[in-house]
């Protein structure tokens, strides 16, 4: 009989001309279909349909998706990208990501290795004497056998492990890009943070001086007998004085518990890090965001594409359970070489041996039906995940829009706030000191100016966090757009 295997795009289908041959024809065929179609879940085709978002984005001219190359340089100057470069080559948690990736590659290495024929070489020497007196003495023998094996595959249950192996080792990748994207921005908001630390101490230090200036007028008009001026006025001004000077060591701690962050970040000792802030940290220009459709911009997030990728490997999980439920057809050949030693390389000690085997699993008490059940299980979680990290992706966006608005609103009205604020307070002073108002009016008006100041830093450190969070919603800078495009079109293909 004479058999002709035919290899197709993703299985192997079998054809003889003995009708006996048949049956194993159409296992073939049904092996093949075992793995279910991908089709996105719903959620994702939601998300796929959408042409735009409910808030506008930024307007970006004639480009679509251009590429955020160093995004965190819109926000900060050198000082901060030397952090970020540093960060890269030096955070535990990115090292730990790479380590994956290293083993992910390695799993799939062997699970590549495991369609390709095994060879093995073994050698044996003892001692050979027949239990006859008359016999002669003990004798040494001597054999060396080369075993080849190869398991044909016929149902894909090894391709299908090696193309879920391929797809985790993807989604390895992805996932240190989305390792990378959140140590990229910790470290950018903790820039942020100390930054508005340093200049909180700063007014701090400002209001504690300008107190301490009341506090000694009050007291020199005081002895110098002024009546608008009381003992009580005195301990109000000092006590305002002292109050305010007492917030300036908590707020110095907090500075350096943050820069403390920053150096567990970069994996130096803590307190190594000192930042000059030679450029301020301020919102850039939104013409370097991309836009787009929904499912145009988080093709390129890379935790939309982790659960995309995971996905796929667990439809690829449903095909090796399934396929394994069918018989699995091994070529094996050995040759075999046994001689004493007056003879070690007699030609006609050689022995050689091919056969194939055929393993049909017939009962294992429901083992292997068990397994598809749970792949499919597994695999309907994937699914829902994918959708979750969809619909959270367009939320991420849809929020970050929102904010990226308001935080520009609320800046321009804290900073009209502030003026107005500011310009109280000197009139107050100016009037105090030539004794037209009171002590009280003086430090009314002084703590709206803290206040002032204080809101609109706030404001300004918000407005800088929703613009990371809006880079990072995104897409953010984790590899070039070419790749990420050639990326996301090979896991569709797949």
């Amino acid at each position: 009989m004479s058999a002709v295997f035919r290899i197709d795009k993703y299985c192997w289908t079998y054809s003889s001309p003995k009708s006996s041959t048949a049956l194993l024809g159409a296992l073939c065929l049904s092996a093949c279909a075992a793995m279910p179609d991908y089709a996105p879940p719903a959620a994702v085709s939601l998300v796929s349909e959408a042409q735009d978002f409910s808030n506008e984005p930024p307007e970006v001219g004639d480009q679509r998706r251009p590429t955020q190359l160093r995004w965190w340089a819109t926000l900060g100057g050198s000082e901060l990208n030397q952090l970020v470069e540093a960060l890269t080559a030096a955070n535990l948690d990115l090292a730990a990501a790479q380590a994956r990736v290293d083993q992910a590659r390695a799993l799939l290495r062997q699970a590549s290795a495991g369609r390709l024929p095994s060879v093995g070489l073994s050698g044996e020497t003892g001692g050979l004497k027949v239990l006859d007196p008359q016999s002669l003495p003990w004798s040494d023998t001597y054999s060396a056998s080369i075993s080849a094996s190869w398991d044909t595959d016929i149902f894909g249950r090894l391709r299908k492990a090696e193309r879920a192996a391929r797809l985790r080792a993807d989604a390895a990748q992805l996932s240190s890009y989305a390792v990378k994207q959140a140590v990229t921005a910790e470290l950018v908001r903790a820039y942020v943070a100390a930054y508005s630390l340093k200049r909180q101490i700063e007014i701090a230090k400002s209001l504690a001086s300008s107190f301490e200036d009341t506090a000694s007028l009050s007291d020199q008009r005081y002895r110098a007998g002024s009546r608008s001026i009381t003992a009580l006025d005195v301990q109000i001004s000092r006590q305002n004085a002292a109050s305010s000077a007492a917030a300036v060591p908590t707020l110095e701690a907090q500075y350096v518990i943050q820069l403390q962050a920053i150096d567990i970040l970069l994996a130096r000792l803590p307190g190594t890090t000192m930042l000059t802030f030679g450029a301020a940290p301020e919102v850039g220009d939104l013409a370097a965001l991309p836009a787009g459709t929904p499912l145009e911009i988080l093709s390129g997030r890379p935790d939309v594409a982790l659960a995309e990728a995971n996905y796929r490997a667990g439809l690829n999980d449903i095909g090796v359970a399934r396929a394994s439920l069918y018989p699995t057809l091994s070529l094996n050949g050995v040759l075999t070489q046994a001689s004493n030693p007056a003879n070690v390389l007699g030609a006609e000690t050689l022995i050689a041996n091919l056969f194939a085997q055929v393993f049909a699993p017939l009962y294992e008490g429901g083992r292997r039906r068990a397994e598809v059940r749970r792949a499919e299980a597994a695999s309907r979680e994937l699914a829902v995940e994918f959708e979750r990290a969809a619909l959270g992706a367009v939320r991420e966006v849809e929020a970050a829009l929102a904010l990226e608005e308001a935080g520009a609103l609320s800046i321009e009205l804290r900073a009209a706030s502030l003026a107005a604020a500011g310009l109280s307070d000197q009139i107050a002073s100016e009037r105090y000191a030539a004794g037209q108002v009171g002590l009280l009016t003086v430090l009314e008006t002084r703590r709206a100016l803290d206040a002032a100041r204080q809101e609109l830093v706030a404001a300004e450190e918000a407005r800088l966090n929703a613009r990371i969070d809006l880079h990072l919603a995104l897409g953010g800078e984790w590899f070039e757009e070419t790749h990420k495009e050639q990326a996301y079109e090979q896991q569709r293909q797949r």
